[in-house]
């Protein structure tokens, strides 16, 4: 699990720093670097989404929702 989420994590980061990279070396649009960020996003939240809902359920009962 532990390597499983470093892999989970390397291409978000990757992507990150490639545009961050870019941006430095010869500019580059805002639109194209929130793109950029926003899809590292998208990928996180898709590569952790069963960690997500596990622990969802776990916060719903802390706080006495439902599951």
């Amino acid at each position: 699990p532990a390597a499983e989420s470093g892999l989970r994590l390397c291409l978000p980061i990757a992507l990150v720093a490639a545009i961050g990279w870019i941006d430095d070396h010869r500019g580059l649009a805002a639109r194209w670097r929130l793109l950029a960020h926003a899809l590292a996003a998208g990928i996180l939240l898709v590569a952790f989404r069963s960690d997500l809902s596990e622990r969802a359920g776990d916060w719903l009962a802390f706080t006495g929702g439902e599951p």
